[in-house]
C-alpha cells in the first residue's frame, strides 16, 4: 500500500512541467560544476609553471641571496631598541 502512494506520488511528480525543468537545470548546474573544475584544474598547472619560471628567473638574477638568510643589521647611532627621546625626564 505505501509503495503505490510513493509511486503514484513519484509518477505524479516526473509528468509535471515543472519537475522536468527542474531536472533539467540540475543536470545543467551539475555540467557547468565539471567544466569549472576541470579548467581550475588545467589553469593551476600552468600558473604553478609561471611561477616557477618567475622563481627561476629570480634565482639567476641573484644568485648570492637564493641560499643565505639576510642578517639583520642595527640602525645607526647605537639602536638600542627603544624610544630614547625620555631618558632626561625621570
Amino acid at each position: 500500500m505505501l509503495y503505490q502512494k510513493l509511486r503514484s506520488s513519484l509518477e505524479a511528480v516526473l509528468e509535471e512541467d515543472r519537475a522536468q525543468d527542474l531536472i533539467e537545470y540540475t543536470l545543467l548546474l551539475g555540467f557547468l560544476a565539471l567544466v569549472s573544475a576541470s579548467l581550475m584544474l588545467q589553469s593551476g598547472n600552468g600558473l604553478q609553471g609561471i611561477w616557477m619560471s618567475a622563481s627561476s628567473t629570480i634565482a639567476v638574477a641573484n644568485p648570492s641571496g637564493s641560499d643565505t638568510t639576510p642578517t639583520p643589521t642595527p640602525p645607526p647611532g647605537g639602536g638600542g631598541g627603544g624610544d630614547n627621546s625620555h631618558q632626561g625626564d625621570h
